[in-house]
């Protein structure tokens, strides 16, 4: 497991998987720098899936950066492959900036916002049998943060 002050991570090469965890006030140059670092793995892989548990934070996104944020892949294609990534989320603000991002079509990744972690590793191609190794991972995130 990967962590600094606002996000944890781990990559999961056998199930093609990343698993975010976000905490605290995360701002767009905090979201960017996290994928940036996480990207510097040896074991990062652009194509494996990717679950971003937001509902431990508070975005601070402003309107004008979301169209940043919808870009950013487009133009840094070495680190967004063709993937599913599920946002998992717990209140308005987090699913509408996860909604609006989701309005550009042309992203090289699928998003799509759920609130039950079931759902989530069901979408991105994992069984029902990962959910408790999933949501095991994400507890220790959180206690350890």
């Amino acid at each position: 497991m990967i962590k600094d002050n606002k996000h944890k991570y781990t990559i999961l090469q056998n199930k093609n998987v990343i698993i975010d965890c976000l905490f605290g006030e995360i701002s767009f140059k905090d979201f960017i720098n996290a994928k940036i670092e996480q990207s510097k793995n040896d074991n990062y892989d652009p194509k494996h899936n990717v679950l971003i548990d937001f509902r431990n934070s508070i975005l601070k996104i402003e309107e004008k950066e979301i169209s940043e944020l919808i870009n950013y892949p487009k133009k840094h294609k070495e680190f967004f492959g063709e993937r599913k990534v599920a946002y998992l989320t717990d209140s308005p603000n987090q699913v509408a900036i996860g909604m609006l991002i989701n309005l550009e079509n042309d992203l090289p990744v699928d998003i799509k916002i759920f609130s039950t972690l079931k759902l989530a590793i069901k979408w991105i191609g994992l069984s029902e049998n990962d959910e408790i190794m999933i949501d095991t991972i994400l507890k220790k995130m959180i206690d350890e943060k």
